[in-house]
């Protein structure tokens, strides 16, 4: 009788928890990874380094540890040492894939999306109960829910072209409608161009043209409301760098601490204080440079980027195949698909937002890693393994 701390079921309770809480995420990452590595144990490490985020991974977070001895606040690096393990779970689901088969890809991903369907309607209750009270609209919203609900529309829309899943389509589009509006009611202008561009990129790959015109009605239906075309307008503060902002930060401040910092600040070690020194302009209370290169540039320095780059080249790289090696019919080639892209929409985000640094976004990372380890594990042999 298999036992609910059966490392499948905890990855599947972790992709919903995940969207839900912060607290119950990491229990259940913890908790996977913990129990993978109890089973496995020898066995699940020799297949671990034969894996191409291996190296990559390893790299990163070597240089994140070593780190240590030269940031600016040890405490805070030590104190986040953590989350570098957050990627062991992609090891985790390449080995649940090649053992279970399509159930440990599947059930994971579904779990998210309804794990995300499930904030998208709290939010909806939310956001206008907060709106109503006096609380402006922008600060009702935050940057995380709306990269998870991101992930979760591709990821709906790849499930949505799966033929043999004909009859689960109106669950699907139920799930897709509050999570859309959830996405838009957080009033985030990066992802919703990161959104825009992973969909196009899926119209593209998939040749189903009709993504378009879905993507432009809902467009044309959140344009509608007044307080999205303000938000919109009010991107052109972006390039003004007395609002200190991005431009500021990107033009200004950063180019000045990485000269300062070579070796960088040290793991999640710059503050608010540390960015005021080379500006007194900067937005009260932010303490990263709003895009990942950067970021991961001033913590790490020149080798915490490269490995960093090296990561997501490997990554980019095992979800392309992850669908390529998959013929249309197979259900996998969607969810590959929509992997890959909802991958590419985090880093289109990545390049105006910092979303590497959190805890939350790091194993909604981690999370789509293990897909594309998954999906590589279980790749068909002929012409199509990674």
């Amino acid at each position: 009788m298999r036992s609910w701390l059966d490392t499948d079921r905890l990855v599947t309770i972790f992709a919903f928890a995940l969207v839900i809480s912060i607290s119950l995420g990491e229990l259940f990452i913890f908790l996977s990874i913990a129990a993978w590595v109890l089973r496995e144990r020898r066995a699940g490490l020799r297949r671990m380094v034969q894996s191409p985020f291996f190296l990559p991974v390893l790299s990163f977070s070597g240089v994140a540890l070593l780190s240590v001895f030269w940031s600016i606040e040890p405490a805070r690096s030590y104190m986040r040492f953590h989350r570098l393990l957050f990627a062991g779970l992609l090891f985790v689901m390449g080995d649940l894939g090649a053992s279970r088969g399509k159930a440990a890809i599947h059930l994971p991903v579904i779990a998210f999306c309804a794990g995300a369907m499930t904030l998208a309607i709290y939010d909806l209750f939310r956001i206008p109960a907060q709106v109503s009270r006096g609380i402006a609209w922008p600060d009702t919203g935050n940057m995380r829910d709306p990269q998870f609900y991101l992930v979760a529309i591709c990821l709906l829309v790849g499930m949505l072209l799966i033929r043999s899943a004909a009859r689960w389509r109106p669950f699907m589009i139920l799930a897709l409608l509050p999570t859309a509006a959830g996405l838009v009611l957080h009033l985030k202008r990066g992802v919703w161009i990161a959104l825009f561009l992973a969909l196009l990129l899926f119209a593209g790959l998939s040749r189903r043209w009709k993504i378009l015109l879905l993507l432009g009605l809902c467009g044309a239906a959140a344009f509608a409301l007044p307080q999205v075309r303000g938000r919109a307008a009010a991107a052109r503060s972006w390039f003004d760098p007395d609002e200190g902002g991005r431009y500021l930060l990107w033009t200004e401040v950063a180019p000045r601490l990485i000269r300062e910092y070579p070796l960088g600040m040290g793991w999640c070690a710059p503050r608010h204080e540390d960015l005021l020194v080379y500006s007194s302009k900067v937005q009260p209370g932010l303490r990263h440079l709003h895009n990942n290169a950067l970021q991961i540039l001033a913590e790490l320095g020149w080798a915490g980027l490269a490995a960093w780059l090296a990561w997501m080249a490997v990554a980019l790289r095992v979800a392309w195949r992850g669908f390529r090696s998959r013929t249309e019919e197979d259900p996998l080639h969607w969810v590959g698909l929509g992997v890959f892209c909802a991958f590419c929409g985090l880093l289109v985000n990545g390049m105006v937002e910092f979303n590497f640094g959190d805890s939350e976004i790091l194993m909604l990372c981690a999370f789509l890693f293990g897909l594309m380890e998954a999906l590589r594990r279980t790749a068909p042999q002929r012409g199509g393994a990674v």
